[in-house]
């Protein structure tokens, strides 16, 4: 954190944030994580911070990972969402979590890493082939081996998959929606997993258009929700 702040007392970074708005904001998301978890979760600011460091060995793996790659970017590796999603986890301590929108397996990672660290839970994934994939590896190719035990992937379209996997599992602790981002879709998603939401549960929506966030919350009834840039978390 205290690189960040440096940072942006930085003249020179000042000019910058001023013509790039959107790059203070994520700052400003940055430095308020943790009292937004510690909301959303009920936990210590101390236990809080201490997992936030554990998701830190996670996102630096995928960055060496991914570092290696031409076309990365660092938005895959951003110090928000997956640590968030790891804290989340760790925090709730799911038995079942659902992923639907795979890709390289990032956010993957940082969920079986929070499972397997709280030596509890499984995660289901769902995807389709994709185009985008670096270097056209498998889906999840990120995920390490010692972490697939507790993963299930899934092949197909979320609006056949998803509400059969919802009926053959009977409920589920933590839903994150990171497939196609359109509305339409995002709450077609959120509305299939909301009935199997145990109370004090999760769904989560990852690259949220800010603009329909009002319309989500209208749609979807939650206890209280907190936004981490474009990751938006809703508690039920």
């Amino acid at each position: 954190m205290k690189t960040l702040i440096d940072y942006v007392l930085n003249k020179q970074s000042f000019k910058h944030f001023i013509k790039n708005p959107s790059d203070l904001r994520f700052i400003i998301h940055y430095l308020e994580r943790e009292h937004k978890l510690v909301k959303l979760t009920g936990e210590e600011k101390v236990k809080i911070k201490r997992v936030l460091n554990e998701a830190e060995n996670i996102r630096e793996y995928i960055t060496d990972k991914l570092s290696k790659i031409p076309a990365f970017h660092g938005a895959m590796v951003s110090p928000l969402e997956g640590p968030i999603i790891y804290t989340i986890i760790r925090c709730l301590k799911p038995r079942i979590v659902i992923e639907t929108g795979v890709a390289n397996g990032a956010s993957s990672t940082f969920i079986l890493s929070a499972l397997e660290k709280n030596n509890l839970g499984k995660l289901y994934s769902i995807d389709l082939p994709s185009k985008d994939l670096l270097l056209k590896e498998e889906i999840g190719w990120l995920v390490p081996q010692s972490l697939r035990h507790r993963w299930e992937l899934i092949i197909g379209d979320s609006r056949i998959v998803l509400p059969k996997l919802l009926a053959e599992l009977g409920h589920v602790d933590i839903f994150l929606h990171d497939s196609l981002h359109t509305l339409e879709h995002i709450l077609f998603e959120l509305k299939e997993s909301y009935n199997y939401i145990p109370k004090g549960g999760f769904l989560i929506v990852d690259d949220i258009n800010v603009d329909w966030i009002r319309i989500v919350n209208q749609k979807i009834k939650t206890d209280k929700f907190e936004l981490f840039y474009d990751l938006l978390v809703l508690k039920k």
